[in-house]
């Protein structure tokens, strides 16, 4: 490592797993708290490069387990995100404030372990008592990170451990809401079965049944309507789940919503009908389906 500082030599020791040589370095007289780039120390970088050895040497050396990356992230969040179960483990025995501890956009050791998928971490860290309700900073909970992440195991863990399902992040939207707009029959199913609000609203006042029917989700909308939602709920706009089915231009869901007896007369903000939308911008099938039901209901 010529050409290279002491300082520089321990990070590239640390990173390569080389105990012998960090040993050296430390009793040579280098800093085991050393920063370098971004804020790391040898931890942080040990933590980083899944190095449960050096981490376990350098706890034992009294390395700092307050310093964090610039980022905010702490030696449990690293160790957490790449699946590290044995540092994981060592971190929080040795620094149970961590277990917690988020980072500067509100990300835990929890939801960084959810979010690259390590369900082995996330049931260590819930053994050892970290919340599945503390959210990041935009407001979603480690169960909206894994349905995001589309994280099934992760996903089904968080709800056997009794996540809440009906909280609401920062754009409105509950666990619900993300499976009906991804269209996920099946974690779907899954909420409903265990009471999950089927009429949430998001900040625009859409609720799941009209997001599903402007994007032709026919399982999602017919699950959904056979739950109880609300066929003729309107958003913010006056927008109804007939309207959105209608702009999405899918004569499927048309007639679903027509079976389920929904109001044709329903007028937006603007005044506007699902059949006037329609003949704007809509297949000439929607068009004529609805002006013989609209002239039925007359």
């Amino acid at each position: 490592m010529l050409g290279f500082s002491k300082k520089e030599k321990l990070f590239k020791a640390v990173s390569k797993g080389d105990i012998a040589l960090v040993t050296d370095l430390l009793s040579s007289g280098v800093d085991i708290n050393s920063k370098g780039k971004k804020g790391y120390t040898p931890l942080l970088v040990a933590c980083d490069s899944s190095q449960s050895q050096i981490v376990s040497f350098l706890i034992e050396k009294q390395a700092s387990l307050e310093d964090v990356t610039v980022e905010g992230n702490s030696s449990l969040i690293l160790s957490a995100a790449r699946g590290d179960v044995a540092s994981v483990s060592l971190i929080a025995d040795a620094a149970k404030e961590l277990i917690d501890k988020s980072n500067s956009e509100g990300v835990t050791p929890l939801l960084a372990a959810i979010a690259s998928g390590h369900l082995d971490v996330v049931e260590k860290l819930t053994s050892l008592g970290a919340s599945l309700e503390l959210c990041d900073f935009k407001g979603n909970s480690p169960l909206m990170a894994a349905v995001f992440f589309e994280n099934d195991d992760c996903i089904e863990f968080v709800l056997s451990n009794g996540a809440n399902i009906n909280g609401v992040n920062n754009e409105g939207m509950t666990v619900l809401f993300l499976a009906s707009v991804n269209n996920r029959v099946d974690l779907l199913d899954a909420l409903l079965d265990r009471g999950a609000d089927v009429d949430p609203r998001n900040k625009v006042g859409a609720t799941p049944l009209i997001e599903a029917c402007e994007k032709g989700y026919l399982d999602i909308v017919t699950k959904l309507v056979g739950s109880g939602a609300d066929v003729n709920a309107q958003d913010s706009d006056g927008a109804t789940p007939l309207m959105a089915a209608v702009y999405g231009n899918d004569l499927r869901v048309v007639k679903a919503l027509i079976d389920e007896n929904v109001d044709l007369a329903i007028e937006s903000k603007d005044g506007i009908t699902a059949l006037d939308q329609a003949k704007n911008d809509a297949d000439s099938e929607i068009v004529e389906l609805l002006e013989k039901y609209t002239s039925r209901a007359c």
